[in-house]
């Protein structure tokens, strides 16, 4: 192995040389352009193959793809956490200035992940109007000690992996995510995910404190080693992050266990709540006053009696997010209604959708009133839409 950093094809990437500015370079890169790489290629997965996925309005499926993309990166920093933190003999001697070239492989490709999710938030930020503070403090601090590990070639790794294991929630954050955007939170599949989730975020918080004792046992050690830049950001970095940041993500967290909501998206309407299954029955005298609309609307026919009913949770009905266009069918056999989301697929236990009629979306939580006599089919038998 050369200081150009031509190494031999035989060559693993642990054995690269690291001192070498131009290998360190090439592996933030390549880390960035994999991650991209994994970025593009859910797109394409869930464009082609998942149902969910394409009912997501567009700032929704960019953090969906995000969301796998820090899965797998997730997967990456918890392997190489647990390894520094429990089996690796030259770390465990020296806390705070031991080395790995294994570690030289995961600093640098996690600098290129930090840095392409730096690029892919704040593009979303302008795209689509919005900040998260939290979000954004976390990705700022988080690349920019990454980059300060690449540049100095005197820093120590042990920090660097253990600060890497606090990403072991984060698969798990992010299955949650993408289970209640399809509508399962009311699985055991889901609870499951978000008990080992909550549980995770508290032992993020006791890593934190075994930080700090790393930290403050080997200070003299760190003030050397480390630029005063970069040891200033990361013990503000890690301050944040245990009294703020950490309690906070594992409040949210534990209410959402509670209470299936998706608040990475708080203008929307919670996903995932389970609606109670009631039967839609017929009323003789009028019905409740409609939240959706002004006022009942009125079907073709003579006004003899009115069907009311309550709009539930339509993702954990149909699998589809809200809020949803739906159309309302009626019947010729029974003045029973149905309703079947537009595009989604055939259900079994409601009448097809026809095409050409009207469309409706409803809210959360919402009646709907429609007043009238059945209406008068074809003799052919098509399913008429309501006019609303």
């Amino acid at each position: 192995m050369s200081l150009g950093g031509v190494a031999d094809p035989a060559d693993s990437v642990f054995d690269l040389d690291y001192v070498s500015w131009k290998v360190r370079l090439v592996l933030v890169v390549a880390g960035f352009t994999f991650y991209l790489g994994v970025f593009v290629v859910c797109h394409q997965l869930s464009s082609a193959l998942n149902a969910t996925y394409r009912s997501l309005v567009a700032r929704e499926k960019v953090f969906w793809n995000l969301a796998a993309t820090r899965a797998v990166f997730g997967v990456q920093s918890t392997a190489a956490g647990l390894w520094a933190l429990l089996l690796d003999p030259v770390l465990q001697a020296d806390k705070a200035l031991g080395q790995q070239n294994w570690c030289w492989f995961h600093i640098t490709t996690a600098t290129g992940f930090f840095f392409f999710e730096n690029v892919l938030v704040h593009l979303s930020n302008v795209l689509f109007c919005t900040f998260d503070w939290f979000l954004a403090t976390h990705h700022f601090f988080a690349f920019l000690g990454f980059l300060g590990s690449v540049v100095n070639l005197q820093a120590g790794h042990y920090l660097a992996m253990i600060t890497l294991l606090l990403e072991m929630s984060t698969p798990f954050t992010c299955a949650s995510w993408m289970l209640l955007k399809a509508g399962h939170s009311d699985s055991l599949l889901w609870r499951l995910n978000q008990w080992v989730m909550v549980h995770l975020f508290h032992c993020r918080m006791v890593l934190t404190y075994h930080m700090w004792w790393v930290c403050l046992g080997h200070w003299d050690l760190l003030a050397r080693s480390l630029f005063l830049p970069h040891l200033a950001l990361f013990v503000v970095g890690l301050a944040l992050l245990t009294l703020i940041i950490n309690p906070y993500w594992t409040h949210k967290k534990t209410h959402q266990l509670l209470n299936p909501t998706d608040w990475n998206f708080a203008s929307r309407h919670a996903d995932g709540q389970v609606p109670s299954k009631k039967v839609l029955k017929p009323q003789q005298d009028g019905c409740p006053a409609a939240m959706g609309l002004s006022k009942p609307q009125p079907l073709a026919g003579s006004s003899v009696s009115s069907i009311c009913f309550l709009m539930g949770s339509w993702s954990t009905l149909y699998g589809l997010r809200k809020p949803s266009k739906v159309l309302v069918v009626l019947s010729r056999s029974t003045p029973t209604v149905h309703l079947s989301p537009v595009g989604a697929p055939p259900n079994p236990m409601a009448h097809r959708p026809v095409a050409g009629g009207s469309s409706w979306t409803p809210s959360s939580r919402s009646s709907l009133c429609l007043q009238g006599s059945p209406v008068c089919l074809p003799p052919t038998g098509h399913h008429q839409p309501l006019v609303l």
